[in-house]
């Protein structure tokens, strides 16, 4: 990857020299990368076009969105700088108090706020960008709408969180020309703020992809995501799952968890007491959950209660991978997807186990809807998709 002025490593925080007042934070310019499948996305007049064109993706690096929404960008030859917010270390005393206090986390997010905004004023002072993609939204104070207005840039805004539980990402959403959301159900709260559009999440096919890798661990079942508190669903299905399938092989993927939470207790009952399910703790690799999913027989995905009816990114990921996708969310409100024939969806906890009995019986039924869910997903469901979206709705705004 090459990098801004200054930088030698996208993983070291640095004060860029070669940019003007410096820029704290992770800068790096993203590699041109013609994202294998994105039917339709890209043709030699789309690159023309945008060629002189700029686009500055700034986020939080937790979430790894910042990097692969760049790279979709440059499928159609805009130059794509990635900001990433500076990640500052927190003490245990800190991250006791963000969960128990509401108003405590709050005020850690404007702080955050703040800073992150001078550092996007100073990036686009620095690179001048024709439009800034802000993921989940900055604090835009009045110094920055004035930096906006001075370079002329465009301003982008897309939550991946619910303003109906994190009510600063609607705030934060005061100010920008285009606001964007992943949950259909936030359109409403965020249209104070100006005419919010739905746009759900996606995956990255240079990472999400079938390997057609013959391999002996291959696995019935498997779950990637958190088992904290704030998501008992998934500890609940995953006990009756390995409960009721004794003889299979289930592979658990989470996080760690902090020493004070439960999800910590949680992780070590489900490693003792249920002998077929191997468990996984810490970070993984994205290249790795695709091998993951690449050797499993049934995928499933538990969404967060947090969101209503938002599709979450592993629904994409698993789709992408070429694996088959058993989720408890209707995705056919989505484009190009329809249950049943691209996924399917279960209803219940009985619902759940009858189909995964089903599914694991009938491999040839299974393999047609990975198959034709990939399609979909390569066709309709890649960054470089919703790259596309945002450029045709940008020049739209340029117009009027």
């Amino acid at each position: 990857m090459s990098l801004a002025p200054g930088l030698r490593n996208p993983s070291l925080k640095a004060v860029t020299p070669g940019l003007p007042g410096g820029v704290t934070g992770w800068i790096s310019i993203c590699p041109w990368r013609n994202s294998p499948g994105t039917k339709g996305t890209k043709t030699p007049k789309d690159a023309a076009e945008n060629r002189t064109r700029k686009i500055l993706v700034a986020g939080d690096p937790f979430r790894g969105y910042t990097k692969p929404i760049a790279a979709g960008f440059h499928t159609f030859g805009v130059q794509s700088t990635v900001l990433e917010w500076e990640a500052r270390k927190k003490s245990p005393h800190e991250m006791i108090r963000e969960n128990l206090s509401r108003k405590y986390r709050r005020n850690r997010y404007n702080l955050a706020g703040i800073a992150n905004a001078s550092a996007l004023e100073r990036a686009i002072v620095a690179l001048a960008p024709d439009y800034v993609l802000a993921m989940n939204g900055a604090t835009l104070t009045d110094k920055t709408r004035e930096v906006f207005d001075r370079v002329g840039t465009k301003s982008i805004f897309w939550a991946y969180d619910s303003p109906i539980h994190f009510p600063w990402i609607a705030e934060a959403a005061a100010g920008f020309d285009l606001i964007y959301t992943y949950e259909p159900e936030d359109l409403a709260p965020l249209s104070k703020f100006g005419a919010p559009r739905f746009l759900p999440v996606a995956h990255d096919p240079s990472i999400y992809f079938p390997t057609d890798r013959v391999t002996s661990d291959t696995v019935d079942l498997c779950f990637v995501g958190s088992l904290r508190s704030y998501v008992p669903q998934r500890w609940r299905l995953l006990r009756l799952i390995a409960d009721e399938f004794k003889e299979r092989a289930i592979e658990v993927w989470t996080d760690r968890g902090r020493w004070y939470s439960p999800c910590t207790f949680r992780t070590a009952v489900l490693s003792r007491r249920m002998k077929n399910l191997q468990l996984r703790l810490g970070a993984v690799d994205h290249h790795k959950i695709n091998e993951l999913y690449n050797r499993s027989r049934i995928c499933l995905n538990v969404h967060n209660p947090q969101s209503r009816k938002a599709a979450n990114p592993r629904n994409f990921e698993i789709l992408g991978s070429g694996g088959f996708l058993l989720t408890d969310r209707s995705l056919d409100d989505i484009h190009g997807l329809e249950r049943g024939r691209d996924y399917v969806l279960y209803t219940s906890e009985n619902d759940l186990l009858d189909k995964i009995h089903h599914f694991l019986e009938h491999d040839e039924e299974r393999l047609r809807i990975a198959k034709s869910g990939h399609s979909a997903a390569k066709e309709w469901h890649t960054y470089a998709c919703r790259a596309r979206t945002i450029l045709d709705d940008s020049a739209k705004l340029a117009k009027t």
